[in-house]
């Protein structure tokens, strides 16, 4: 594993936040979001190949707590969690219900943006609304959609937490394409705030 990163996004990373979720890593001092670091991890071959044997959830899971361990060790990092209050949406079914299509058995679950078009394949609502290109905003899964579903969005916007002028092209689309619908609400959000970290030392 390698990275050359913040530590504000490592620690992100270490965490299992959403990809583009940095803001949610507060307190420490100016340098955890500026100073940028070159992290070069290795996995000995009798782990790595015992990671192997595991589900990708518990390959991934393990990958998170190697990097945890690592923070720990290299920046005597330590860290508490806090739920907050933030500006976000919820996603419900529109009138006239939901216009997906139910994925084929056997697809793989993939997400993809081209252009102004984003292309969803055999993909649950929660994979959707986590995506990398729906986060970091918050969104909350009110839909009671349980199924995986194909569908394409095509929209000009970008979704924006503050309801700026970007938003309701994304909204609109969803709400005419999908059959679901966007409400502006409040969201309890996990962050994590540093309670201790110290620069480490060059090797």
């Amino acid at each position: 594993m390698h990275l050359v990163s913040p530590v504000q996004f490592l620690i992100s990373n270490a965490y299992n936040l959403p990809f583009g979720s940095e803001g949610r890593v507060t307190g420490g001092p100016d340098w955890v979001r500026s100073n940028r670091y070159d992290v070069d991890a290795k996995i000995d071959d009798a782990t790595f190949a015992a990671m192997q044997k595991l589900p990708p959830a518990q390959q991934h899971q393990q990958v998170e707590l190697m990097e945890q361990a690592l923070l720990a060790d290299r920046f005597h990092l330590k860290v508490h969690f806090e739920n907050r209050m933030v500006d976000g949406y919820s996603l419900e079914v529109a009138k006239g219900g939901p216009k997906l299509e139910p994925a084929r058995d056997g697809d793989r679950m993939s997400i993809t943006m081209i252009g102004d078009k984003m292309t969803v394949q055999s993909a649950t609502i929660d994979d959707w609304i986590h995506s990398a290109f729906l986060s970091p905003k918050a969104l909350i899964d009110k839909t009671g959609l349980t199924g995986r579903y194909d569908f394409t969005l095509t929209f000009s916007g970008r979704l924006a937490a503050d309801g700026s002028d970007s938003a309701p092209p994304f909204r609109a689309a969803v709400q005419d394409q999908l059959g679901l619908k966007l409400e502006p609400t409040k969201i309890a959000v996990e962050y994590i705030v540093i309670d201790h970290i110290e620069q480490p030392d060059s090797n």
